[in-house]
């Protein structure tokens, strides 16, 4: 079980659901996030495998949080990574 959260200002107008692929059917799903004032964020706990896939839906609009990492930045920051090594691994060699 995975406890999510949604930080915003709360509204009582506001619907927050979490759906992902881990739904049956996919996508389709939504657990409804409650708000929690002390937090100031809405939660929900689901069941989710891992490489799980999920974005929030806001009042019926698709949103990603900046807390959960995407996983094209994780890649740009392993490429990066490997091109400092390299970089380094080469100036002792050169030294």
């Amino acid at each position: 079980m995975v406890t999510l959260y949604w930080e915003s200002e709360y509204d009582p107008n506001d619907i927050v659901e979490v759906r992902g692929n881990f739904t049956n059917p996919p996508w389709t799903v939504g657990y409804r996030m409650t708000y929690d004032n002390f937090f100031k964020s809405y939660s929900t706990t689901v069941c989710m495998i891992v490489n799980s896939q999920f974005k929030y839906l806001i009042n019926g609009k698709y949103m990603t949080s900046l807390h959960y990492p995407k996983v094209w930045v994780l890649i740009i920051c392993i490429i990066r990574m490997l091109m400092v090594t390299r970089i380094m691994n080469s100036k002792c060699i050169l030294n």
